[in-house]
């Protein structure tokens, strides 16, 4: 019988520990994901790019497509 209270004590012992792992491991990402949203948030001094230039088009091209446009806005 003393065995058995011994070796239930020591699963359950081993049952909280595994139980604390796992809240500490919640916990940890939790703080994480609060990290990373907050950081997310705040705009930084150069960490973006700037958008490229846009590639100049020839006349034609450019003259074309306007036509497009404008075939396109008569359908409406």
């Amino acid at each position: 019988m003393n065995r058995l209270r011994i070796a239930g004590v020591v699963q359950s012992e081993g049952l909280v520990q595994q139980v604390k792992a796992k809240n500490n491991i919640a916990a940890r990402l939790v703080a994480f994901l609060l990290v990373a949203l907050a950081l997310n948030q705040v705009p930084g001094s150069g960490a973006r790019a700037a958008d490229p230039a846009l590639p100049k088009l020839k006349t034609e091209t450019q003259e074309a497509f306007d036509r497009y446009v404008k075939r396109v806005e008569a359908r409406k």
